[in-house]
């Protein structure tokens, strides 16, 4: 099984490995001198490129070394996981990955690659809720008004686009909202944000839940219209919007995360350089307000920590999964 005694040792081994190394072996120097590629497992528009073609500029700049942004759109974003676990193992080659691509193994039997075997998390960037946003065109302004809505009798007025991960997910976000709002909602699976949002500025779908950094900016240009954060934290991108937590609304206690990644085989040197590096770069006070107005809590985080998170979203979503009598991939 996924989370049994045996999981929570490999994961405390592999966070002792760093220490272990002789000081020798930690002092060479670590980031190849080559380009470095920086995969994204979505298409433009989504908040996860975003992310990273902000953060590339200013990571290549400190490392001396080109960073080519390359987005490997699929399912869940897994297709940057598997080219990652594929590729080359000198850490020459990162990915930005959100915590949603880690629970996407849940559900797929063939999932591309393992999130605790074939890949190595280098550090955090930060966390961020999930975003309920309505279109322009059906006249409202706030949740209660959505929740009236609802209720006008409309089947259409029930359909919730989403960049859904898998079928599994499309009907667990499905029950979550359905429990949530009180309504039979049927949510309606997109492979990307940029056509989801495009959508619900025309009005083909009245309301969409994605994360807040792939719908903020949309919301600031008045395409759509953010309504509800999920978790119980407002975010200070936009403090305004109300969250889960304010509402009352029960089981959505959803944030989720995005971090870097490289080979599960590459250097300990290597992924300590990149740690250092990033995590630099994310205590800089510039990039630093860039990331929070993207939507994101910023939040750099040892190797370890990095790890860990993985290992937690991943029982979270499992967890998810069962409460709702969804089958989850062992």
């Amino acid at each position: 099984m996924l989370f049994d005694r045996r999981s929570l040792l490999a994961l405390g081994m592999a966070g002792a490995g760093t220490s272990l190394l002789p000081a020798a072996s930690r002092a060479q120097p670590a980031i190849p001198d080559k380009a470095v590629r920086l995969l994204v497992g979505f298409g433009s528009g989504n908040g996860t490129d975003v992310t990273a073609r902000l953060l590339a500029p200013q990571l290549e700049r400190r490392i001396g070394r080109h960073i080519v942004v390359e987005n490997r759109p699929g399912v869940s974003g897994a297709t940057a996981g598997e080219a990652l676990k594929n590729g080359p193992t000198d850490g020459s080659t990162l990915a930005l990955l959100p915590s949603t691509t880690m629970a996407g193994r849940l559900t797929t039997r063939d999932y591309p690659f393992h999130p605790l075997v074939d890949v190595t998390p280098v550090t955090l960037v930060g966390r961020f809720p999930l975003a309920i946003a309505v279109s322009p065109r059906i006249g409202v302004s706030t949740f209660e008004e959505y929740l009236a809505y609802l209720k006008g009798g409309q089947p259409e007025n029930l359909r919730l686009g989403s960049t859904a991960l898998s079928d599994a997910f499309v009907h667990l976000y499905g029950r979550m909202m359905s429990r949530a709002f009180g309504a039979a909602m049927t949510v309606v699976g997109f492979r990307g944000g940029s056509a989801m949002i495009t959508d619900l500025e025309q009005g083909r779908i009245p309301a969409a839940l994605s994360n807040l950094p792939t719908l903020l900016p949309a919301h600031r240009g008045g395409r759509v219209k953010i309504i509800l954060l999920t978790g119980d934290r407002r975010s200070a991108a936009a403090p305004t919007l109300p969250t889960a937590a304010d509402l009352k609304l029960e089981g959505l206690d959803l944030r989720e995360w995005y971090a870097f990644f490289t080979s599960a085989k590459a250097p300990v040197a290597a992924v300590d350089a990149w740690n250092s590096q990033v995590r630099s770069l994310l205590e800089d006070s510039g990039p630093r307000v860039e990331l929070t107005q993207l939507g994101l809590d910023v939040e750099g985080s040892t190797s370890e920590e990095a790890r860990a998170a993985v290992f937690e979203a991943m029982k979270q979503w499992k967890a998810r999964l069962d409460s709702y009598g969804i089958a989850s991939v062992p």
